[in-house]
């Protein structure tokens, strides 16, 4: 079933002569020259599943997924015959390929092997469509990904993680709780001087019982390296969340939320 394909390969990032480990782990990829590091698999069906540290930028991805023409799309994820949960993903140029809001947390998850049931819903006028996966275990190509960016090889809020799918703006935050005051951040001066017009970043936050954000952590920021991580986090120091009614329950206090900052310029 698995069999590392040079199209998948070049579909995780656009680079030649990438230094290759055979095993029983994940397939393992090197870059050196271009800062990579990737852990990949590919499947019969024509799925593709990669993780992938591109100097200093943590990605999740599939490919051969059917077209969409959106920026953002939901797949419904099950692993090992838990519920289906809706993730979130942003979709590549290619319209086939679509990139975790959560790469890191959910690497960590895939690394344990399993089987991955993948739902795309119906979009575009297309059915919806289910994928059966069966992961091996990965004991070191993973964890090599992850190290290469710096990301840890555990964390505690794995499993409390929360993702939502907004449309524009600032994402409301599920388990309950609303925006007393949304998060205002600026736009980034680094993404103005490179001509970034748009970029998002995805945050996850720990709450303190006043509803203020804390720790928070940047998941994926598009475009990498241009500061739309960091203006997120520095937006993010001036919010607070409420209960979602007066009858809900408080803020609980080290609740994990996650919630993305979309940037735009005016005109775009």
């Amino acid at each position: 079933m698995r069999n590392l394909l040079a199209g998948l390969a070049l579909a995780l990032i656009a680079v030649p002569a990438l230094a290759q480990d055979a095993g029983d782990d994940w397939d393992l990829m090197r870059a050196p020259r271009q800062k990579a590091v990737i852990a990949a698999l590919t499947f019969d069906s024509g799925i593709g599943l990669g993780a992938r540290c591109v100097d200093g930028a943590y990605e999740l991805l599939f490919s051969g997924l059917p077209p969409v023409m959106t920026r953002l799309r939901t797949l419904n994820f099950s692993h090992d015959g838990g519920p289906a949960r809706e993730t979130s993903w942003s979709v590549g140029t290619d319209g086939t390929s679509a990139f975790s809001d959560f790469p890191a947390p959910m690497a960590r998850r895939l690394r344990a092997g399993g089987r991955v049931e993948v739902t795309v819903p119906a979009q575009d006028g297309q059915p919806a469509k289910r994928f059966v996966l069966d992961l091996p275990r990965s004991e070191h190509a993973i964890d090599e990904t992850l190290t290469a960016c710096g990301r840890p090889l555990s964390d505690p809020h794995d499993v409390n993680l929360v993702s939502s799918l907004p449309a524009t703006g600032v994402a409301g935050v599920e388990g309950g709780y609303r925006w007393v005051i949304q998060p205002r951040p600026e736009f980034p001066s680094r993404a103005l001087r490179e001509k970034a017009n748009t970029g998002s970043a995805n945050l996850s936050c720990l709450v303190r019982p006043d509803g203020r954000l804390h720790d928070c952590v940047v998941e994926t920021e598009r475009p990498a390296g241009a500061g739309f991580g960091q203006a997120a986090i520095d937006g993010a120091r001036r919010a607070r969340l409420g209960p979602a009614s007066d009858d809900s329950p408080p803020v609980a206090a080290d609740a994990l939320v996650s919630f993305r900052t979309n940037f735009y310029l005016a005109g775009n």
